[in-house]
């Protein structure tokens, strides 16, 4: 089985084996044993960011032990009331987003279909306006479409947005909230993301969902969701 440079495999989600069952102990064992350097699965995104484009300095990992073990966790869903699964995702600013790093604080995580189209940039404004009473509230917005990292960047700084985009390219946090749908567009049915947005709270676990969301008046929804989920946590 070939090695190749973690740089090159964006698209293989990282698990967090210490949340799954114990009988993956034996796939743990694989994985940690690295080519190049010593990667602990659960500080990668930090070990990633430190990284440079220097040869001597890239992190290697066995595609084989990853194959195995997304294999084994691509049935992996959401629940509200539960944990939401680990996962590390891909941001503007070179920001890698992970599971266990949003854990601190509520975290606001909307899905929307394309940059700068109609509904999606209204989405994104209603979100802008209101960013500072989000903030009050302790909690962190961020908003997903399988866009690229560099239309976002374009997109974020044409309508000054506050907050991250996240870039899923790949489908693996659009499948692991189970947000792609068939869409019928100019006669033919495709594949896209159905407008939804999910409510976290600062231990990590789904507190809301909300799904085919109509823009209007959405956003003071969720504004009031995390308002009450403030008021819970302060009891």
């Amino acid at each position: 089985m070939p090695i190749f440079a973690a740089d090159k495999i964006r698209s293989i989600p990282l698990i967090n084996l210490e949340e799954l069952s114990p009988t993956f102990e034996e796939d743990k064992d694989e994985l940690e044993k690295i080519e190049k350097k010593n990667v602990n699965l659960n500080n990668i995104e930090d070990t990633l960011e430190k990284s440079n484009t220097k040869k001597d300095n890239k992190i290697y990992i066995n595609l084989k032990a990853l194959d195995k073990i997304t294999a084994k966790t691509s049935s992996i869903k959401i629940a509200i009331g539960k944990k939401i699964p680990a996962f590390t995702a891909y941001a503007i600013s070179k920001k890698i987003i992970s599971a266990q790093g949003l854990r601190g604080r509520p975290v606001v995580l909307y899905f929307y279909p394309k940059d700068n189209t109609p509904g999606c940039t209204q989405e994104g404004i209603d979100f802008r306006d209101n960013y500072a009473k989000f903030r009050r509230c302790r909690t962190r917005i961020l908003a997903v479409s399988r866009d690229s990292l560099k239309s976002h960047e374009k997109f974020r700084t044409k309508y000054e947005f506050p907050f991250d985009l996240i870039s899923d390219a790949d489908e693996m946090l659009c499948t692991l909230f189970d947000v792609i749908r068939e869409k019928t567009m100019y006669g033919k049915t495709v594949l896209g993301i159905e407008r939804s947005t999910f409510l976290i709270d600062s231990e990590g676990i789904l507190r809301r969902e909300w799904r085919k969301i109509k823009v209007s008046g959405h956003v003071a929804e969720v504004l009031d969701a995390v308002k009450t989920l403030q008021a819970a946590s302060e009891r």
